[in-house]
């Protein structure tokens, strides 16, 4: 796995167009870990990030709170993922999907 800064210039169902010096590739959304923004302009208000270490595995990532809600990819496990908001023990990731309690290491 590597470490890189990257912008997301479009995001198309599950998958995310990254730019970088002009290089464009397709990632799977539930691949990517956003952290924290490398924008030298300054952040929107936006409520406060925490983190939360993934457990071992692959993890279904979904539109809402709940696994009623559709599946939008899949995250692997090992990684501190920021998220801004729970509810009903699913965590909403900073990419807009949430992740259910079981996934997470305690």
């Amino acid at each position: 796995m590597f470490k890189s800064a990257y912008r997301v210039d479009e995001l198309k169902g599950d998958r995310a167009v990254l730019n970088k010096n002009g290089i464009c590739s397709p990632f799977k959304v539930g691949d990517l870990v956003i952290v924290n923004s490398a924008s030298s302009a300054p952040a929107p208000s936006t409520p406060t990030q925490k983190t939360i270490k993934i457990k071992s595995g692959t993890w279904n990532i979904r539109s809402g709170a709940g696994i009623n809600y559709p599946s939008k990819g899949t995250m692997k496990g090992g990684v501190t993922v920021a998220y801004i908001e729970t509810k009903n023990g699913w965590y909403k990731l900073t990419n807009g999907y949430w992740i259910g309690s079981a996934a997470i290491q305690k």
